[in-house]
């Protein structure tokens, strides 16, 4: 029987994304057995190389707020004192895709791992050292992980990955698309609740069901 598979279009430094990261744990629950889960790279301001000025740290202060009061996620309020962080997330969508290699399954653990160890302990995700000890602390195996970051092959598979999601029109993360044997399409993009995901992938499911082969 084909199995129909949700992608949940991430980043891990994605502020919406972070608010939207117990409904997407609630869906994977609710809808657990009927659909497949997995996470792709949409990648946000991978080509960024300077430090943030304090106008940029102020709209990101107002921004968690907002994510807040609409989500009621987490925030430390605080961006991470490393002074080599930079507002980039390209080394943290490599981490994520290094996590999956490794453990061969969906990287939600790790990516949550990784949202939280920014959002709420401030921590710099962005660098080698840091997601390293995530990587540990998720049960990965840390050599393992960081061969895999260091390879050339893991920065070519965020690459292809975040080209293919931005052509199926996911600027606004985080995204959602649905897939069945005849293709990927948007489902949704920007923020949205566990109900809304329910109803409309339970409409989803009544219109595409399952191929019995």
């Amino acid at each position: 029987m084909s199995v129909r598979r949700v992608i949940f279009v991430t980043d891990p430094l994605c502020s919406w994304c972070w608010g939207m990261a117990p409904e997407i744990a609630r869906i994977r629950k609710t809808l657990a057995g009927r659909l497949d889960f997995d996470v792709a790279l949409g990648g946000i301001n991978v080509g960024n190389d300077s430090r943030l000025r304090e106008s940029a740290i102020a709209r990101f202060h107002a921004l968690w707020e907002q994510v807040t009061a609409v989500t009621g996620q987490q925030f430390s309020m605080r961006l991470p004192v490393d002074p080599a962080f930079v507002y980039n997330s390209r080394p943290a969508c490599l981490g994520v895709m290094a996590a999956r290699e490794v453990n061969d399954v969906p990287p939600f653990n790790f990516l949550e791992s990784m949202q939280r160890a920014f959002f709420v302990e401030a921590r710099n995700i962005t660098s080698t050292r840091v997601m390293g000890e995530i990587a540990m602390e998720c049960g990965i195996d840390e050599q393992a992980f960081l061969d895999a970051l260091s390879s050339d092959a893991i920065v070519r598979a965020v690459n292809a990955e975040m080209d293919s999601c931005r052509r199926y029109g996911t600027q606004a993360l985080p995204a959602v698309l649905v897939e069945t044997e005849t293709g990927r399409r948007l489902f949704a993009g920007g923020y949205v609740s566990h109900d809304f995901l329910l109803q409309g992938l339970e409409d989803w499911l009544e219109q595409n069901p399952p191929v019995v082969n």
